[in-house]
């Protein structure tokens, strides 16, 4: 038997507006997909032209490669030798990759288990479970930036740029 709560607790989705309405939703989260592909293919085509002035990356140094890029690059490991900006860093990432994870949790009810199988999984307990996680990973994004823009604004270190590309791309 169903528990009132596993009837009752889920998500409300593209704010009721209807599904003829979220071809607007689909085609913006396409548009920031194709400057996100732009973007990397702009840094591929960097590096590519670095290479040739380099010797090649030898096979066996791959996984070394790997593991440096997952403790220096997921765990922050040398940003967090100072506390303050490698705190900011890893709040800024982590709490970005769990919304942008919850993000495609949506995504796969709303266009695979739903429409295929007729499963909704976001309700009920895991609704509640999954919607805490998304919260605490949303305060630590904003946490992050609030961070990042007294550290740049008030505290001003002469070794950060004075750009205003990274105030716009705080706000």
């Amino acid at each position: 038997m169903v528990s009132v709560m596993e009837q009752v607790w889920t998500r409300e989705l593209f704010w009721n507006v209807g599904a003829d309405k979220r071809i607007i939703v689909y085609a913006l989260g396409f548009i920031a997909l194709a400057c996100l592909f732009y973007g990397l293919y702009r840094r591929y085509v960097f590096w590519k032209t670095l290479s040739h002035r380099q010797q090649p990356i030898a096979l066996d140094s791959f996984w070394k490669r790997m593991w440096l890029l997952v403790v220096d690059g997921l765990f922050q490991r040398r940003l967090l030798r100072e506390p303050y900006p490698g705190l900011m860093h890893a709040f800024l990432l982590w709490g970005f990759i769990i919304l942008f994870l919850g993000t495609i949790t949506i995504a796969v009810q709303e266009d695979l288990t739903l429409p295929i199988m007729g499963v909704e999984f976001l309700r009920g307990y895991f609704y509640i479970y999954y919607k805490l996680i998304l919260n605490v990973a949303g305060l630590l994004a904003l946490l992050g930036i609030m961070m990042a823009l007294i550290r740049r604004y008030i505290v001003k270190p002469a070794r950060l740029s004075k750009g205003y590309e990274d105030g716009i791309l705080l706000i």
